[in-house]
């Protein structure tokens, strides 16, 4: 029964709008902006040299990238991560994954995401035997918890 959940889940119509919707936003925030208004021009006009006209004159302004980053500052100044106890051999431990994982550029990545779209996802993998993270968009995976709230 799970599967047919999380099946039906991906593919409803609200989920299949959330992504697109988040992954306008990710275009948006990444530089496309003159791509997203050309979309709805075409929406808007039918003649082929109506919107290339008008494209033309687009200045392709990214507000949204400039606010995002702006209201992005949890991690635009380095955290102290310490071990409470004091122990030196745990700090080492904590210096060395903030290193290895480059925590503090993948969490203002994953905030600046946060700000766009109200969620992103951290995936711990590992690659030639060595632990790595990278900070996914919203718009490539789907939320899933069949775990009931208590």
């Amino acid at each position: 029964m799970f599967d047919k959940d999380l099946i039906e889940l991906i593919y409803s119509r609200s989920n299949l709008q959330r992504i697109e919707d988040d992954r306008r936003r990710y275009m948006i925030l990444n530089g496309k902006v003159k791509d997203t208004i050309k979309e709805a021009i075409e929406k808007e006009f039918l003649l082929p040299e109506t919107v290339r006209e008008l494209i033309n004159r687009v200045i392709p302004l990214n507000i949204t990238e400039k606010i995002v980053t702006k209201l992005a500052t949890v991690y635009k100044e380095k955290p102290l991560r310490e071990d409470l106890n004091g122990n030196e051999q745990d700090n080492e431990t904590i210096d060395f994954y903030t290193s290895v994982f480059n925590l503090n550029h993948k969490m203002l990545q994953g905030n600046v995401y946060f700000k766009n779209t109200k969620h992103f996802l951290i995936e711990p993998y590992a690659h030639k035997g060595l632990p790595k993270i990278r900070i996914l968009p919203s718009h490539t995976y789907t939320p899933f918890s069949n775990d009931p709230i208590e």
